[in-house]
């Protein structure tokens, strides 16, 4: 399974959406790297938006591991876990105090889009393991 074609200045969510729906529609691609990232930020950006962070909890930690092991591999690995504390913050206490992390959102909107720019084939889930997050970063191109 390939991944549609994207331009660089193409709407990033709208984007992932499309890849998220195409992965989750090919068995192959459910268990893919890029369903398990895309689905990461698209959850964060749906809880953000429907609700403001009101239901965050603990299990939203998850999410953030996903794209901290992922997107650290690339590019400004500071400022990619500066997002994220940012992020972990406005979820943890943001709808309390009007903190929603929009512009940390937005940059790791485009990092995800980028890092699935890069690998548009995708990639499966490695023989031996169920999830994710128990796969070593180093066995991944």
């Amino acid at each position: 399974m390939k991944l549609s074609l994207a331009s660089p200045d193409a709407d990033h969510l709208r984007s992932l959406k499309l890849w998220f729906r195409e992965l989750d529609e090919d068995a192959d691609g459910f268990a893919s790297l890029q369903h398990e990232i895309i689905d990461a930020i698209l959850t964060l950006l749906y809880t953000r938006d429907k609700d403001g962070w009101c239901n965050w909890d603990d299990s939203y930690h998850e999410y953030l591991d996903t794209l901290s092991r992922w997107l650290c591999r690339q590019g400004d690995c500071e400022r990619v876990k500066r997002d994220i504390a940012a992020v972990q913050q406005a979820g943890d206490s943001g709808a309390d105090e009007g903190d929603f992390a929009d512009a940390h959102m937005r940059r790791l909107t485009t990092d995800v889009f980028v890092w699935c720019s890069a690998r548009p084939e995708a990639i499966p889930l490695p023989s031996g393991y169920v999830f994710w997050s128990d796969v070593a970063t180093d066995l991944i191109p």
